[in-house]
């Protein structure tokens, strides 16, 4: 009588049960599964989303936008009469122009990665040289989230004896959200790349135009290897 009742009891929760039990162990093994992996998964998808977009950076702002513009372009410097640069200042409309339209060249070819699925190699999530590259894909997409920004930098280093480089620069700025299986992150990604730049002979100019105002050229960086 007591099997019988015990027959009868699992024969009505059988399957509901099993059912049950088997999404718990699999949820708890998706939330063990995330909690070891997912630093791995976390760095792994900030290395890909800086080399996504610094690919696109590549593609569509260094060989669509600034292509041919020269150092001449975009600053225009007096000198005295011993021929030292006493003034720089930057060419704001054009500076202005060139920001624009990288900020939506960029936007919009990360729209379109953003439609795409890449599949990276499941040995890659784990972190280890031996096992980059090997398994099966892993779906990975990058959407960006907000509207990329754009900073012009100007930067003053040591390049050789009263010598000065002046680097006129570009920055990017963009959100990307990396969504992997078991993790959504959102990354920020920025990368920079010279416009222009010159060297300057003699003493750097106290002050230079940027945007309009005056502002003094921060320290000089001393050449890398310099003493």
């Amino acid at each position: 009588m007591r099997g019988f009742r015990r027959r009868r009891l699992a024969a009505r929760v059988g399957p509901a049960a099993r059912a049950l039990l088997a999404a718990a162990v699999l949820w708890g093994l998706a939330r063990l599964g995330g909690r070891v992996a997912d630093p791995v998964i976390r760095a792994v998808g900030d290395m890909q989303a800086q080399a996504i977009a610094m690919d696109a950076v590549n593609r569509v702002v260094v060989g669509q936008v600034v292509r041919g513009v020269s150092y001449a372009d975009l600053v225009r410097y007096e000198t005295d009469a011993q021929g030292n640069v006493t003034v720089l200042q930057t060419n704001t409309p054009l500076v202005n122009e060139i920001a624009a339209r990288a900020v939506r060249a960029l936007q919009a070819e990360l729209a379109r990665i953003g439609q795409r699925t890449f599949r990276l190699p499941v040995g890659d999530l784990f972190g280890s040289p031996f096992l980059a590259g090997l398994g099966p894909g892993v779906p990975v997409r990058f959407v960006p989230v907000g509207a990329v920004t754009a900073d012009v930098r100007n930067r003053f280093e040591a390049a050789g004896i009263n010598q000065t480089r002046h680097v006129v620069s570009l920055a990017l700025t963009a959100r990307v959200r990396v969504v992997i299986p078991l993790v959504t992150r959102e990354v920020t990604v920025t990368s920079e790349l010279p416009l222009a730049e010159t060297v300057i002979t003699g003493k750097v100019p106290e002050s230079f135009w940027l945007g309009g105002t005056l502002a003094p050229p921060s320290t000089v960086t001393p050449r890398a290897g310099a003493p």
